[in-house]
């Protein structure tokens, strides 16, 4: 506090002779002067890379607080909104600084903490903040760039995910909510290093469903090895005994290998759903091959093998939904996926199954896709149709002729349509369809109950027709089959559909064979055949399927025309039935007024209402023709006419034209 000294003349204040400074030093309490929702907070040195952080500028959404522990004094002073300088290692010297904000770290809805040799940009850095509020997480981390220094696989970027659900975030960069931020804060000074604590944190918050994640959308790159920058030299202690001490004192089960359990896909133009139902080296083999020929789509794993953990380290979406012991039901694993990507709001245009024996033979498939559903809602193998018991004319066109009253609140009484399964393709509005469909119908449990053989080529596509969906079949050629039920594609028919415009994929290829022909596909060790041949027979092939889409473009054409045409005929009589109804009532209103003594119209108005034009619309209002018949109104007996009709039918007589005769009954 200041300290005043006055002199004093006559009882009065003469002059103030020394007033001493307030003594300003590092450890004086932060002030927060602007309105950040966000802090930053980092133990930098003199080789950190936190300048990156604050460009460009004009996104910078963040406060950043800087702690100095190496030699120059006041280095990065000017870097920062607030400095603070101390030697030692990273996390109980957090606690110190935490301790300068006070109760002003309440302001903060979210506070980030990274090693000083994370390279990132502001951008990113709100990114994340953005994704980490909008998800109401607590604990996450971003994830690290493919190139960058790692302990954990699980820390490593998946292009697939926007953000992954995890039970583990590491120290290196770690974000908190205001509320985890609070639970957490003492267990900072527990270890030097930090080791152990990735462990205990989610421990301590109580693994809370969805609130713990890494979030794929923002990767940053760790540019040093793991422990070894410049901060973790100054560790006394052995981290080791620091780990195993904090992990026991907090009854932690330590994972080596952690994994996420759910996620946030991202959106993608295709997305294919793959079966995995055995070995793992398939599964990553058949995997390369649909990433190599489609580089931009969304992979979704199902596992629906014995093994839990075939599929948990695949670079791929894994649907959480996935059941053991079910790969017999494939119709199972298309509504478990379609219903994860639904609820999780995942935005695509194509959705595609994919059985575990197929193989991609070139690129351009959703080039394809565009030209042959133009006009389609969904497209699959040999569309087949049967509405009878006599046409079900294989086992599994029975077993589904068996269920067909269990389905008829759903799919209706009109009979089946069949897909043959591989690659079927469905639009993503009318996905939303079915799901809706089937929600309400409450038949969801009766999928996973059916004993169809097959369910899933009768299922989904006698869904979407019934929901009015437009469907059609792949293009094939009859002469070369590389899409069979049973013998697998040798090498000589796979060589043929390298070359054909209708073919992008074969079916069936398994096992070890599976694995030799995707190395042959992408290893260049391919035969080449001779160029002129190949041109050939690529623009051969591209001449059928133009022909081709044009008859299609013509019978759909021909179709909507013929749709437009009975609209109109039906749009006609209702407008032509309208007309009489209207006119009805219009007579009947006068009438009415006719009898009524109060509103009496006048003779003159009354004779232009029946004037030669409104003959022919009372004829056609009154059942039987007026001329030279009795007229019946509705419900009254022909010798029961009532006194009050008589009368009005004597007055319409009057003023009827001259030559017309009309008779009463």
């Amino acid at each position: 506090m200041p300290i005043v000294v006055r002199l004093f003349h006559d009882a009065e204040p003469l002059i103030v002779v020394l007033e001493t400074l307030e003594r300003r030093t590092e450890m004086d309490p932060f002030k927060i002067k602007g309105n950040k929702r966000f802090l930053v907070i980092a133990r930098v040195g003199d080789s950190s890379l936190h300048q990156e952080w604050l460009q460009p500028a004009e996104y910078k959404n963040f406060d950043l607080c800087l702690s100095y522990f190496d030699s120059q004094p006041g280095r990065f002073s000017e870097d920062c909104d607030f400095y603070h300088q101390a030697p030692g290692v990273k996390w109980p010297k957090l606690k110190e600084i935490i301790a300068l904000f006070g109760e002003q770290m309440d302001h903060y809805d979210a506070v980030w903490m990274p090693d000083d040799d994370i390279s990132t940009n502001a951008y990113d850095i709100n990114r994340m903040f953005e994704l980490f509020m909008q998800y109401e997480l607590e604990l996450a981390q971003p994830a690290l760039t493919s190139d960058s220094y790692y302990s954990h696989k699980v820390t490593c970027v998946n292009k697939e995910y926007r953000l992954r659900y995890t039970q583990f975030v590491e120290p290196m960069v770690p974000i908190y909510s205001r509320e985890a931020f609070r639970v957490l804060l003492p267990t900072f000074e527990k270890s030097e290093a930090a080791y152990g604590l990735d462990f205990v944190w989610p421990k301590v918050l109580g693994y809370p469903h969805k609130k713990i994640g890494i979030i794929d959308d923002v990767p940053m790159k760790h540019t040093r090895p793991v422990g070894g920058g410049t901060l973790y030299q100054n560790i006394t202690n052995n981290r080791w005994d620091d780990f195993h001490r904090v992990t026991k004192e907090y009854d932690v089960e330590v994972n080596w290998h952690p994994t996420h359990y759910d996620g946030v896909p991202k959106g993608t133009k295709v997305m294919f759903a793959v079966l995995a139902q055995h070995e793992e080296k398939v599964l990553a083999a058949q995997l390369d091959n649909i990433r190599h020929y489609n580089p931009d789509a969304g992979i979704v794993v199902y596992n629906a093998g014995k093994d839990r953990e075939m599929a948990a380290h695949v670079n791929a979406l894994i649907c959480p939904n996935s059941r053991p012991d079910r790969s017999d039901n494939f119709a199972l694993f298309m509504w478990d996926v379609m219903n994860w990507l639904h609820n999780n709001k995942v935005e695509y245009e194509y959705f595609i199954t994919l059985n575990n024996d197929m193989l991609f033979v070139k690129h351009g498939f959703d080039s394809f896709l565009d030209k042959t559903m133009k006009y389609s809602d969904c497209m699959g193998w040999n569309l087949q149709r049967f509405s009878s018991k006599e046409e079900a004319d294989d086992d599994s066109k029975k077993s589904m002729w068996k269920e067909s009253r269990k389905w008829s609140s759903l799919l209706g009484d009109e009979g089946f349509i069949r897909y043959y399964s591989p690659a079927q393709v469905y639009r993503r509005e009318i996905v939303k369809r079915m799901i809706s469909a089937v929600t309400r119908a409450g038949v969801a449990n009766k999928i996973a109950e059916s004993e169809v053989q097959s369910l899933a080529e009768f299922f989904f596509v006698t869904l979407a027709a019934s929901l009015k969906g437009r469907c059609r079949e792949y293009p094939r050629d009859r002469m070369l089959n590389v899409i069979s039920h049973e013998n697998d594609v040798d090498m000589s028919r796979m060589q043929q559909a390298v070359h054909h415009a209708y073919y992008y994929f074969i079916h069936p290829v398994r096992g070890q064979q599976l694995i030799e022909m995707k190395h042959w596909l992408m290893g260049g060790d391919a035969v080449q055949e001779n160029d002129s041949v190949q041109n050939e027979q690529m623009a051969e092939n591209e001449t059928q399927q133009e022909q081709q889409e044009q008859q299609e473009q013509q019978e759909q054409q021909e179709q909507q025309e013929q749709q437009e045409q009975q609209e109109q005929h039906s749009i006609g009589r209702r407008k032509r039935r309208r007309k009489v109804v209207r006119g009805k009532k219009k007579i009947w209103n006068k009438r009415k007024i006719v009898r009524g003594k109060k509103r009496a119209i006048p003779r003159k108005a009354f004779k232009k209402t029946l004037s030669k034009k409104a003959i022919p619309r009372r004829r056609r209002m009154i059942k039987r023709p007026l001329k030279g018949r009795t007229v019946q109104r509705k419900g009254i007996p022909k010798n029961k006419v009532n006194n009050s009709s008589q009368t009005v039918w004597k007055n319409i007589q009057k003023s009827a034209p001259s030559g017309k005769q009309i008779k009463a009954a």
